[in-house]
């Protein structure tokens, strides 16, 4: 008899690559799946749509994350609003939980009328938490969570900040599994929740290997650099990088992917003429794309603690292709890139050390290029398919 998964997610299939793939890897181990998401409006509802014909043997339980049904989102939204006004240390963590995320409410709603039975209930994202370990507790299935942010460092709220510890406090230690997207969100949550179960590990956000090609020997006069992601705006970090771009026109190619937005537009287009913007890719298109480039940017600045912490999607995706890592420090990265044997230049996120940091590159072109065979080999230690086995080994047991 097959072992059945339910999937359970705030968000859904398009905007959670990391629970797609740890869908694709519970079929692929021949578990029954079913996933309990959300249909978000805008471009991830048709990325979603194809998502799903991916699997074709999956039960999907979809809620609406619009207004529709009117009632459903009203009541909701009240719920949230009103309790975010009452003091957190009032609060059960029933409550807590609806006061985070209105779509906890509507899962917990949904799941009450959930009669079929599993042997793990798995949530993604915190709005899903509680809803899942009351689920686990009715149902007598086992409990895994998904911590893929440090979420109270996501806010510049403390009081939002302290629900969401409370929140985490509580539910966590009663999970049968946690598994981690970085080594340093493990040890920031552990700092928190000393009497924590020992089956706490991390599995950080590589991509499957075959998705990327070996770096292509393509001649040409510029050195090439990329950077993506779902949008191209201000308060990414690039702007000081697009400043200083204008002074190597005649050796750097700067290529943005993504949706580009008006904030930024007249700065792309005003002072400088070699960056060249893509429209948004899906992931396997973009995964091959990157094997034509030389450097990967990482811009991202840490503004908040989960993004000191975080390893960015970017800076894994750079390394599975072979690419040179130029990268903004923050702590996440600076130990992901010290601890591995990738190429790599940690830089401040000014004018000065960017110069300084595209000079060198300039200068060590043809030795960086030779070193991409090499780095794409090695990276392969970061592919899903080398880290994804504690959690089958986990979800078998």
């Amino acid at each position: 008899m097959q072992n059945k998964i339910l999937f359970i997610t705030t968000s859904n299939l398009a905007t959670n690559p990391r629970l797609t793939k740890e869908l694709k890897l519970a079929v692929q181990n021949d578990f029954k799946t079913t996933v309990l998401q959300f249909i978000l409006p805008g471009w991830s509802e048709i990325v979603n749509d194809d998502l799903k014909r991916q699997f074709s043997n999956t039960e999907f339980i979809e809620l609406s994350a619009s207004r529709k049904p009117y009632l459903d989102w009203l009541l909701s939204s009240l719920l949230e609003y009103l309790l975010r006004k009452m003091p957190h240390k009032l609060m059960n963590v029933r409550l807590l939980a609806y006061s985070l995320s209105k779509r906890s409410y509507l899962i917990s709603n949904k799941l009450s009328k959930l009669c079929d039975n599993y042997d793990w209930v798995i949530a993604h994202n915190p709005g899903a938490f509680y809803s899942a370990y009351i689920f686990s507790q009715r149902n007598n299935c086992k409990l895994g969570l998904d911590i893929e942010d440090y979420h109270p460092g996501e806010y510049n709220d403390s009081h939002l900040s302290n629900r969401m510890l409370k929140l985490m406090e509580y539910v966590l230690p009663k999970a049968d599994y946690c598994s981690f997207a970085a080594p340093l969100i493990q040890l920031e949550v552990e700092k928190h929740i000393p009497n924590h179960s020992s089956n706490w590990f991390t599995v950080i956000n590589g991509f499957p290997q075959s998705e990327f090609t070996e770096p292509k020997r393509i001649k040409s006069a510029k050195f090439k650099v990329i950077w993506f992601s779902q949008n191209i705006s201000t308060g990414r970090g690039l702007e000081n990088f697009i400043s200083v771009m204008g002074e190597f026109e005649d050796d750097i190619e700067l290529h943005l992917v993504g949706e580009l937005y008006d904030d930024i537009r007249s700065m792309l287009f005003n002072n400088s003429h070699n960056i060249i913007i893509h429209a948004p890719m899906k992931q396997m298109e973009l995964h091959q794309f990157l094997s034509t480039f030389t450097v990967g940017l990482v811009t991202d600045p840490p503004i908040n603690r989960n993004r000191e912490l975080a390893i960015t999607n970017k800076i894994i995706a750079y390394s599975q292709a072979g690419l040179y890592i130029l990268s903004v420090s923050a702590d996440g990265h600076d130990q992901f890139l010290t601890e591995s044997e990738l190429n790599y230049r940690i830089i401040k996120n000014d004018k000065k050390e960017i110069r300084q940091a595209l000079v060198y590159l300039i200068s060590n072109h043809d030795a960086i290029k030779n070193c991409q065979h090499k780095q794409y080999k090695y990276a392969c230690v970061n592919s899903w398919e080398s880290i994804n086995s504690k959690l089958t080994e986990t979800w078998q047991n």
